[in-house]
């Protein structure tokens, strides 16, 4: 018992550090079944988002979070790994086979998509949807290959499953889309292809230009605004090396 409250003090700590970070509170919420490996986790991956976030897109979080950590046989678990809603409040669902790169990825993820919402609202994100969940899937892969193990070639291998699709980039954009078309396909390869070429090709602050000028522009237009390029030419013409 002892040992327990020692290690709830320690994390309490590191939490009130996170929040200085931010400039934002993030609360971590957990269900029976979560281990003291599971909170530090994923305490190290908010650590490891926000000192990413601002060091290489000068960017703190700035709506307060709650964190909701959960096992797979929780009445809240979702299907999915992750699970963002619009007021802040993310959960996340600790699989028997999620581990520790795997925890740090999804909070990553998520807390990503919170950067988006601090400055584009959902009903713009949900213009592009290949792009905003491409991005978030790129910056958390990213922020967990600092665990030590660099997965880069393993997403490329996993992102390359979508070149046999017989759907473009336009045609998985909107919401509606993407719902509609994730019924048949897996999505993320596209997201994760179409992004990490144009993280390839062109610095990594543009991703959050783009979402900037998508609040006032449709996402071909914001496409063209930003990267000079149509969405029909991102596969088309990949980074040297990447197909």
């Amino acid at each position: 018992m002892a040992l327990k409250k020692i290690l709830a003090l320690a994390l309490f700590f590191v939490l009130l550090s996170v929040q200085a970070a931010f400039a934002a509170n993030v609360n971590i919420l957990t269900s029976d079944g979560i281990t003291n490996r599971d909170i530090e986790n994923t305490v190290k991956a908010i650590n490891m988002t926000g000192k990413y976030m601002d060091t290489n897109f000068q960017r703190r979080l700035r709506t307060d979070v709650t964190l909701n950590l959960v096992t797979a046989d929780s009445k809240v678990a979702s299907d999915e790994s992750g699970s963002f809603s619009t007021n802040g409040k993310i959960t996340i669902t600790i699989k028997d086979s999620t581990n520790d790169y795997r925890t740090v990825f999804l909070v990553a993820h998520e807390l990503v998509h919170q950067y988006q919402q601090d400055i584009a609202p959902p009903s713009t994100l949900n213009k592009n949807m290949w792009f905003t969940e491409g991005m978030a899937d790129y910056i958390a892969m990213k922020i967990a290959n600092q665990l030590g193990k660099d997965k880069t070639q393993a997403f490329w291998k996993y992102a390359k499953t979508s070149r046999e699709y017989p759907i473009g980039l336009s045609s998985v954009s909107s919401r509606r889309d993407w719902n509609e078309n994730s019924q048949t396909w897996n999505l993320y390869p596209l997201a994760d292809r179409a992004v990490f070429c144009l993280a390839a090709k062109y610095p990594a602050q543009m991703l959050f230009a783009y979402i900037l000028a998508l609040n006032t522009h449709t996402a071909e237009e914001a496409m063209r605004l930003t990267y000079g390029i149509g969405m029909g030419e991102i596969l088309e013409k990949p980074a040297k090396g990447k197909e």
